[in-house]
């Protein structure tokens, strides 16, 4: 399938480029890099309260489980007296019948003492049956339970989060061809990926392709395509963010980095494997100075080597982009884009439709619809909007004020469709050549179907400082948003803060150091979490009367991250750089904290092999 687009794109590019013979300017550039990457996460124990009380449970179904065994035996050695004693019994009632020494007195005295000793011994014959049917009842119980247990684990857990101890070596060639003519451009790039890994002494392959395109078919109207495919097990290939080093970057741009990183895969379950295909078209035609009307399309595919509903998950995401930007003067500008996104998910498998549906039905409870595949659907409907108007009444003190909307419209019954309202006032002023911050806030109001609306406030503020070598950055973020598409189950509605700092230093020329600390924290709502937590009572009936799904759906996490980088340059073509990364998770699920630590060292050349 990658082959067709990849030969889509090309045969897209090649019909408009021009026929006749114009000046272009091509550029081969190849280069190599040797990688060492060391991966060490570590799980904390789920020594938590929950956990306890799984282990409490598990202890106590082992000791009922022993003891009905022990009585079992003491009920079959029973039965063994119990059957000697009859047999014995009913050998003597002839005895008494043909002995014409004994007295009639004496005879009618044995007569009834065995037949009192039989009654007994049907009686205690029915008690034990009784007891044999309230073990076998209390064991189906047990085994309901551990059912309902099981089918909540799989719900609310990913993957088996297993400690991870990766250390690989890679060697990656690759080669960046660029023709650029007066109207257009085309860049193709391919990396390919061979990894080492010294624990299991396997060797993995990645891949990294890209294509991308432009050409102005007239001085206002451009057409761009691109299609980027990764194949690997590193989450952090598919992050395309602003740089929050780069002085460049006015902070206005900088507050949307958080909102826009949302779409990316998320790297909470550790490493796995996947690929994802990212096609996109768009066409902008500008229709006065300083005004433009664009369309585009996007089409991005996830493909995991493990899926389910308790772990990774494929999806097909359809992006319907609009966007008008019109200047009114230089000192207004309207700015408008709208996004319709169609995310069709993989069908949950059977088993867990099955599994779900048993756990269910064995609460007793007859709900409308039935417990199958749409039930269970991840599919969705997402609606965006984005809309600022730009004062730059003020030279150095820019004002936008911004409204943002977002809607979404779950397939699945169990997840209740919602709606976001946000409107920000922001306000950019520069305190001198190299310093500057932006500062911004307003109101946000959240609803959910079927729940109370939410009222509060979005915020944000940047603050930076460059001098010639050395560059200063801080910022923080307060709002809400929707994240349906991190590869994960955890998606919907997100009540986050977000602060990050980082120091950036040129001691040379050719070497650079930068250090980076962050700190998120996130309250999500995540229904299966609700039904998890009902199926693992021990009474479910009675925790669906008496507890607030909305409350037992939500939770929080807390990630803090610090690293520091730094690179040289050296011999004009070759760079050796070191990373390392402390992350460390908080979370009120089961199995999400953890400690990360990653080192990536690297050396890597690159050199301009051809121009014409």
């Amino acid at each position: 399938m990658k082959i067709i687009y990849v030969i889509c794109i090309l045969s897209l590019l090649i019909s408009w480029l021009p026929r006749e013979a114009e000046a272009r300017n091509n550029i081969i550039i190849g280069g190599l890099s040797l990688s060492y990457d060391y991966d060490d996460r570590q799980y904390e124990s789920q020594d938590s309260e929950q956990a306890a009380l799984d282990r409490e449970r598990e202890a106590q179904r082992q000791l009922a489980r022993a003891q009905e065994s022990q009585r079992a035996e003491e009920m079959l050695s029973e039965e063994e007296e119990d059957r000697a004693l009859r047999q014995q019994l009913e050998a003597n009632v002839g005895d008494d019948l043909t002995d014409p020494d004994e007295g009639d007195d004496l005879v009618d005295q044995e007569r009834a003492e065995r037949e009192r000793m039989l009654a007994l011994l049907k009686e205690r014959e029915l008690q034990r049956e009784e007891e044999r049917d309230l073990a076998a009842q209390q064991e189906e119980g047990r085994l309901q339970a551990e059912q309902r247990e099981s089918t909540a684990e799989l719900l609310v857990q990913d993957a088996v989060y297993d400690d991870q101890d990766i250390r690989r070596v890679i060697l990656s060639p690759y080669v960046r061809f660029t023709s650029t003519g007066e109207v257009d451009e085309i860049e193709l790039y391919y990396a390919p990926g061979f990894s080492y890994d010294q624990d299991d002494y396997d060797t993995e392959t990645d891949q990294a392709l890209s294509v991308t395109a432009y050409r102005y078919f007239e001085q206002e109207w451009m057409v761009q395509l691109s299609d980027n495919f990764i194949y690997s097990d590193d989450s952090t290939l598919t992050e395309d963010r602003p740089d929050p080093e780069d002085p460049e970057a006015p902070p206005l741009e900088q507050a949307t980095v958080a909102r826009e990183d949302r779409s990316q895969l998320s790297n909470e379950p550790g490493r796995r494997r996947y690929k994802t295909n990212e096609l996109s078209m768009l066409s902008e035609y500008t229709y006065r100075p300083g005004s433009v009307f664009g369309l585009g399309y996007t089409w991005n595919i996830l493909r995991n080597e493990y899926t389910g509903i308790g772990g990774w998950e494929d999806y097909d995401r359809h992006d319907f982009m609009s966007s008008l930007s019109y200047q009114f003067n230089p000192r207004w500008i309207l700015d408008f884009t709208g996004h319709y996104i169609k995310g069709d998910y993989d069908p949950p498998d059977e088993d867990v439709v099955e599994a779900v549906g048993e756990a269910v039905s064995g609460l007793g409870i007859d709900i409308d619809p039935t417990v199958d595949s749409t039930l269970l659907s991840n599919d969705l409907q997402e609606y965006r909007v984005d809309m600022g108007l730009v004062s730059n009444i003020f030279p150095h003190d820019p004002l936008l004020l911004t409204y943002g909307f977002i809607g979404t419209d779950y397939e699945q019954p169990l997840r209740e469709d919602s709606v976001i309202h946000e409107l920000t006032l922001s306000w950019e002023h520069e305190l001198g050549p190299r310093m500057r911050f932006a500062l911004g806030g307003g109101p946000s109001y959240e609803k959910t179907t079927n729940q109370d609306a939410n009222w509060d406030y979005n915020a944000h503020g940047d603050w930076s400082y460059d001098l010639l070598h050395t560059y200063f950055g801080l910022a923080f973020e307060k709002g809400y948003d929707q994240s349906n598409f991190s590869g994960t189950h955890q998606r919907g509605f997100i009540d986050y803060w977000l602060f990050s700092g980082n120091i950036a230093h040129d001691f040379t020329p050719n070497l650079r150091t930068s250090f980076l600390v962050s700190y998120r924290d996130e309250n999500r709502e995540e229904p299966a979490r609700a039904l998890a937590a009902v199926l693992d009572s021990e009474d479910p009936l009675q925790t669906l009367e008496e507890q607030d799904l909305q409350e037992l759906a939500q939770y929080n996490t807390r990630l803090y991250t610090a690293g520091v980088d730094c690179s040289y340059t050296f011999l004009r073509y070759f760079t050796a750089s070191a990373t390392y990364t402390f992350s460390h998770q908080d979370s009120d699920r089961i199995g999400d904290d953890y400690d990360d630590h990653r080192v990536f060292l690297t050396i890597s050349m690159e050199k301009e092999l051809f121009r014409w």
